[in-house]
C-alpha cells in the first residue's frame, strides 16, 4: 500500500496541512461514493465476467497513472 497510496509513512504534516477546501472534499465525496457503488454491485448477485471482476477488485485503488500505463 505504500508503493500505490502513501500509507504508512509518517508524513509529520501541520494542522494546516491536513485541511481540505470544499472542492477536494466534494471530490473525495464522489470518489467514495462511486467506489461503494462499485463494491456493492460486484457483491450482488448481477453476472459480470470473472476477468471483468478480477480486472476491476485488482485495479480498483491502483493510480490512474498506473492504469495508463498497464493500457499501453
Amino acid at each position: 500500500m505504500m508503493a500505490y497510496r502513501n500509507i504508512g509513512h509518517d508524513w509529520q504534516l501541520t494542522q494546516e496541512e491536513m485541511q481540505f477546501n470544499e472542492e477536494q472534499i466534494e471530490l473525495l465525496q464522489k470518489y467514495y461514493d462511486a467506489n461503494g457503488l462499485l463494491i456493492e454491485c460486484l457483491m450482488s448477485d448481477c453476472f459480470v465476467a470473472n476477468e471483468v471482476r478480477d480486472k476491476i477488485e485488482y485495479e480498483l485503488f491502483l493510480p490512474i497513472a498506473e492504469i495508463e500505463k498497464r493500457k499501453e
